[in-house]
C-alpha cells in the first residue's frame, strides 16, 4: 500500500492514501523549489500511483515442448532467443519463464513425456492480445516444427 502522508487533505484512491499538498515544498538535494512544485509534484503523484496498480489481469501461460522431430532437442539458446524475438516485442512489459516436464498425447495418441519451458505473461487482456499469442504459437510451431504449443488463460486479481 502507498501512503503519501498530508498536510491538509486526504483522499482516498483505490488501495492508495493521496495527500494533495497545497502548501510550499522543500526537498534537499532534488532541487525542488516551490514555484516549480506544481510541475514537479503532480507528474510525480502520477507515476506513484501508477506504479501501485491493482485490479483484473489475464494471466497467460505458454507451454513449450522442447523435443524436436526425430529426436532432436530445443537448447536454452535456441528458446531464449526465440522469446527474446517472437514474445518479448509482442509484451515488453515482463514475462517469467520457468522449466516444467510434462507429458502428451500426440496425433498418433502415443504418450510422450518431455521437457518443457513455460512463459507466463500478467497483462490487461487487450482486444488485440489473443492474436498475439496466435502469433507466438505459429511462429514456435513454424520454426521448431512442432505440432503444439499449449496455451492456458485466466484472470487474476493482481497487485504490484
Amino acid at each position: 500500500m502507498l501512503q503519501i502522508r498530508s498536510r491538509r487533505k486526504d483522499e482516498k484512491i483505490d488501495q492508495a492514501t493521496v495527500t494533495v499538498f497545497t502548501g510550499p515544498v522543500q526537498v534537499t538535494g532534488m532541487g525542488i523549489r516551490k514555484d516549480s512544485m506544481k510541475k514537479t509534484f503532480i507528474p510525480l503523484l502520477f507515476l506513484l500511483l501508477t506504479a501501485c496498480v491493482s485490479g483484473q489481469y489475464v494471466v497467460s501461460k505458454l507451454y513449450f515442448g522442447l523435443s524436436g522431430p526425430g529426436g532432436s532437442r530445443i537448447t536454452n539458446e535456441e528458446f531464449r532467443d526465440f522469446v527474446d524475438s517472437a514474445v518479448t516485442p509482442l509484451f515488453p512489459d515482463g514475462l517469467t519463464i520457468y522449466a516444467a516436464e510434462g507429458q502428451w498425447k500426440d496425433s498418433a495418441k502415443a504418450i510422450l513425456k518431455e521437457q518443457s519451458m513455460v512463459v507466463e505473461i500478467v497483462h490487461q487482456g487487450r482486444r488485440n492480445d489473443n492474436n498475439k499469442f496466435s502469433a507466438i504459437v505459429d511462429r514456435y510451431k513454424k520454426r521448431f516444427r512442432q505440432e503444439s504449443v499449449m496455451l492456458v488463460q485466466s484472470r487474476s486479481k493482481v497487485e504490484f
